[in-house]
């Protein structure tokens, strides 16, 4: 490890925990010595950090980096009240837990982070009353919280002693019923619904009502779901394999694991309709929709097995290791993963299929493509490093500290993004591979939408563009914007796993087909839609070209034929 006279932290490993390890500090040559056994560990140094198995000798270089500030004010949401002694924990979105930093908010609601990872940072904060709050934010600054209050609610399971009464929202809010059956939880003022299980396999729930405090649950004998999992395409079984019993808002109401002729049992359950999702590791998934419980149907899944992408890297040293990362659409939950080149290639193995997005970067240049990984199968992806030039400007307008500025770059095979964040005086940079790019910024209440304008990125110079944010009215974001030639005229969102419409241009292809903000699409010219991306890819085409969109809302489904723009 080459770094100056630095304390080093380390941990390894364990059942899904890690375990902090003895601090080193590195000799006058900036190196330390770890000897331990092989396993998993990470060591970090000030805000870098890198984890890594360790076998009989592995080198880890690390380079010291003080890190990035945060600040900010926590309040009350609706009464901008300062929340005193508000907890806000903070840490990079791919590293081991101890490697977060945590601050109290002071008299004024403010704390100060300092010293975090630069890229994706998770937060978390909370407050006794208040119900938590977790977001992630990629640029350093100013970053207040709104937090809700949360209501007690008292209640009583009918006979019920020692049952869990669980919040179906939130997984982590759990309480035990005394041996009286009584209970209290803290739910969303807005209401909630409870989930009770006893140890004898009875379940019970209850809605609470806005206002109401008091609940009373009642159980009955749960029902289970039988099944089997399996390879898709064959009847070898899947040992091992997690398999969740979910409703149709996405929450889960039971867990389990297969055995080793791929069988599992899912309970106890609610009557009720239910998803059946079935994953081992990353990439191996499958699921069964519409389950009706109770049932003495065998739940049958098939699982598909997980994707894989070779890569090649054109334009960089022979010498030269090159950094690659894969990163899914937010909506995914997916975690980046990341290689180096050897001799200019990098695999990747167990990964979703869908759509994602694989990116390089060098000392000479920087490329990214937008890749589909398929099932049981490798993609083929060729990147040609290019040089960079940069996206510079101004977000004008109201809201316009902290907007978000967004870069689509356009490839044959899709799309590419890159974002940045405004400074307090709206002012923008992003560091971009040279071409055409299509720019927009955005807030939570304005946008502006004129992405169908391009800019021309040179190498080694800075393109200059200035963006007006403007109101979008709430429900589509009105005729202040155009719809590009062979575009629906819209936006897709991932939503609770679900690929939802999220704006419309009130005179687009979209709303004059009838669909509404809050659809969700399901099917694009009869094929399941996978995920936003692929939504966003498969609605583009010919000008004037027709799509068939399948969409549901309010519980029926139905389909369209949208006319792309000309």
């Amino acid at each position: 490890m080459s770094l100056s006279r630095w304390a080093l932290r380390a941990g390894k490993g364990s059942d899904g925990e890690w375990l902090g390890l003895p601090d080193l500090r590195t000799n006058a040559a900036g190196e330390a010595q770890l000897e331990t056994v092989p396993g998993s560990y990470w060591v970090s140094v000030q805000s870098a950090f890198v984890v890594t198995e360790l076998s009989s000798t592995t080198d880890v270089n690390l380079t010291a980096d003080p890190g990035v500030p945060f600040s900010g004010r926590v309040v009350e949401k609706g009464s901008s009240r300062p929340l005193s002694g508000a907890v806000v924990t903070a840490g990079p979105a791919d590293a081991p837990t101890p490697l977060q930093r945590t601050a109290l908010a002071d008299g004024l609601g403010r704390y100060q982070l300092d010293g975090l990872t630069k890229g994706a940072v998770v937060f978390e904060v909370s407050a006794p009353g208040y119900r938590p709050q977790t977001t992630t934010f990629d640029a350093p600054g100013t970053l207040d919280f709104a937090l809700e209050k949360s209501c007690r609610v008292d209640g009583k399971v009918i006979d019920g002693a020692g049952a869990s009464v669980s919040v179906a929202a939130d997984e982590g809010v759990t309480a035990l019923a005394r041996e009286d059956g009584s209970f209290f939880v803290d739910v969303d003022c807005d209401g909630a619904e409870l989930l009770a299980r006893d140890a004898q396999g009875r379940v019970g729930h209850a809605k609470v009502v806005r206002d109401q405090r008091t609940v009373t649950i009642s159980l009955s004998d749960g029902a289970v779901l039988h099944g089997l999992v399996h390879w898709a395409g064959s009847a070898e079984p899947l040992a091992n394999a997690e398999l969740a019993a979910l409703t149709g808002d996405d929450q889960v109401r039971a867990r389990t694991v297969s055995d080793a002729q791929g069988r599992f049992t899912l309970g106890p359950l609610l009557p009720g309709n239910y998803i059946v999702r079935a994953r081992k590791g990353r990439g191996t998934a499958g699921a069964v929709y519409g389950i009706d419980v109770p049932t003495e149907q065998v739940v049958e899944l098939a699982v598909d097995a997980a994707a894989a992408l070779d890569g090649l890297i054109i334009g960089a040293a022979p010498d030269e290791n090159v950094d690659v990362e894969l990163v899914w659409p937010s909506g995914r939950e997916e975690r980046p993963v990341k290689a180096r080149t050897t001799a200019g290639r990098f695999h990747f193995e167990d990964l979703p299929p869908g759509a994602a997005t694989v990116k390089a970067m060098s000392a000479t240049g920087s490329a990214d493509a937008r890749v589909f990984l398929t099932a049981g199968a490798t993609a083929q992806a060729q990147l040609t490093l290019e040089g960079r030039g940069r996206i510079v400007g101004r977000v004008n307008g109201q809201g316009r500290q902290r907007a978000r500025v967004v870069a689509f770059r356009h490839y044959r095979e899709g799309e590419v993004s890159t974002t940045a964040l405004a400074e307090a005086d709206g002012s923008f940079a992003m560091a971009v591979p040279r071409g055409e790019y299509r720019v927009g910024a955005h807030t939570k209440n304005q946008s502006t939408l004129r992405f169908d304008s391009t800019v021309t990125v040179v190498e080694g110079q800075d393109s200059h563009v200035d963006l007006e944010l403007q109101s979008d009215g709430g429900e589509g974001w009105g005729p202040m914007a155009s719809v590009a030639r062979g575009e629906v005229g819209g936006s897709f969102e991932n939503v609770s796993g679900s690929v939802q419409v999220t704006w419309l241009i009130s005179d687009s292809p979209l709303a004059a087909a009838g669909m509404r903000v809050g659809d969700l699409i399901t099917a694009i010219d009869g094929q399941p839609v996978h995920d936003s991306l692929d939504a966003f890819a498969r609605t583009r085409g010919a000008p004037g070209g027709a799509v068939a969109i399948t969409y549901r809302r309010d519980g029926s489904e139905r389909t369209v034929t949208v006319a792309r723009a000309q």
